[in-house]
C-alpha cells in the first residue's frame, strides 16, 4: 500500500519570499523539530502550469539524495488547495552574504586572517562544484546558480537551494560514467516512476 506521512505544523512565521514558493519557518510537532516549509503562493496555485512547475520542483529536490541538496520531508495540500512541502531548516546565510561580508570586512583583517577567509570561499565553491556534478550526473540542471541560492550553514554544510527552474536533461545511457543513475521523472517520460512527487499528506 501506498505510504502516507501527516505532518502537523504549527508556530509557522515568515522566512523568505521566491517566485513561485513563500517560505516559512515551522515546527513538526510530530518530531518536535524546526523545519522550514515552502508554500506556493495563493495567485499561482489555480494557475496549472505553475501548479505543475511548484510540484516538479519538489520532485527534483527530494529525489536527489546528495548532502549539497536540502533533504525534504514531505509534500501536502492545504485545506485552501495550495500546494507546499517541508524541508530541513537550514541555520545560515547566503553565499551572496558571505562574499559581501568579505569585500566590506577584508581591509579590517591582517594577512593571515584574509588567506583564511578567502580559502574558507574557496572550499565553499568547491562544494558546489561537487553537487552540481553530482546533479548533472542525475541528469538535471539546476538553470539558476547563483550566490543568493547557496546556502550556507552554521556548521560547514554547502546547500545548492531553489531548485524551481531545474530541468531533466536526455542522456544517452541510464547509468553513465560516475555509476549514477539518470533521474527519470514522470513529466519526463518514465511511466514506471511514482505519480507524487512526494509521498505525504499534511495538517497545517
Amino acid at each position: 500500500g501506498n505510504f502516507i506521512a501527516e505532518i502537523d505544523l504549527d508556530q509557522c512565521r515568515f522566512h523568505a519570499q521566491g517566485g513561485l514558493g513563500v517560505i516559512y519557518m515551522a515546527r513538526d510537532k510530530q518530531l518536535n523539530r524546526q523545519v522550514a516549509v515552502k508554500f506556493m503562493r495563493p495567485e499561482f496555485s489555480s494557475h496549472p502550469a505553475r501548479r505543475e512547475r511548484f510540484c516538479f520542483e519538489a520532485e527534483i529536490t527530494s529525489r536527489l539524495d546528495h548532502p549539497g541538496v536540502v533533504p525534504v520531508h514531505g509534500y501536502g495540500i492545504t485545506a485552501e488547495d495550495c500546494p507546499f512541502y517541508v524541508m530541513r531548516f537550514v541555520d545560515g546565510r547566503t553565499l551572496e552574504a558571505a562574499i559581501e561580508r568579505y569585500h566590506s570586512t577584508r581591509h579590517e583583517w591582517n594577512e593571515h586572517q584574509c588567506n583564511l577567509e578567502f580559502r574558507m570561499l574557496l572550499n565553499r565553491f568547491i562544494s558546489i562544484c561537487n553537487t552540481i556534478a553530482y546533479v548533472h550526473n542525475r541528469g538535471i540542471v539546476h538553470r539558476d546558480i547563483k550566490p543568493v541560492n547557496v546556502m550556507l550553514g552554521r556548521y560547514g554544510e554547502t546547500l545548492v537551494v531553489d531548485w524551481g527552474l531545474a530541468v531533466p536533461v536526455h542522456q544517452e545511457h541510464s547509468e553513465n560514467f560516475s555509476g549514477e543513475h539518470t533521474l527519470l521523472l514522470p513529466h519526463s517520460g518514465d511511466p514506471s516512476s511514482p505519480g507524487d512527487p512526494v509521498a505525504g499528506a499534511a495538517r497545517k
